[in-house]
């Protein structure tokens, strides 16, 4: 006959603990899977998505943050939305004059709401109103004038 060894008898506080324990874990792993799509989502989004998606860039890799958006760059890049110039003034959030919509979704963080494109005599003008108080006007695909909100 063979002898059976039992196992300990746990506290049913220790059993509440150890429940708790992985509903939380479960429920970090749920949120946080949905703060960063994966690399095929990027492929999926528009330009001027990724553009603001840029613009949220972490400053660390929490939850993969630092991946998703050198995703996100890797793909701008192949879009050529962005010129080498335009990175810097993406990263540092300022727009200046010259940039192409991408820099000014980038330094805003919000996706166009409308876009009127005219005729004038410099070429194509567009103006773009991305948010309340934020607009850029484009001539040729390059900012010629934007405003944004005082703060």
């Amino acid at each position: 006959m063979q002898e059976r060894r039992l196992e300990p008898v746990r506290s049913t506080r220790q059993v509440i603990k150890e429940v708790k324990r992985h509903i939380l874990f479960a429920v970090m792993l749920v949120v946080l899977s949905g703060c960063f799509p994966g690399q095929d989502a990027v492929h999926q989004l528009s330009t001027d998505r990724l553009c603001v998606e840029y613009w949220k860039r972490p400053a660390n890799d929490l939850a993969g943050g630092v991946t998703y958006i050198n995703s996100v760059r890797q793909e701008l890049r192949e879009r050529g939305a962005m010129t080498d110039s335009d990175w810097a003034a993406a990263d540092a959030k300022v727009p200046t004059f010259g940039v192409n919509k991408c820099v000014i979704l980038a330094t805003f963080g919000q996706i166009p709401i409308a876009d009127g494109n005219t005729k004038g005599p410099r070429g194509e003008e567009i103006e773009t109103i991305v948010g309340p108080g934020y607009s850029a006007t484009f001539v040729n695909g390059k900012a010629t004038m934007f405003t944004k909100p005082t703060q």
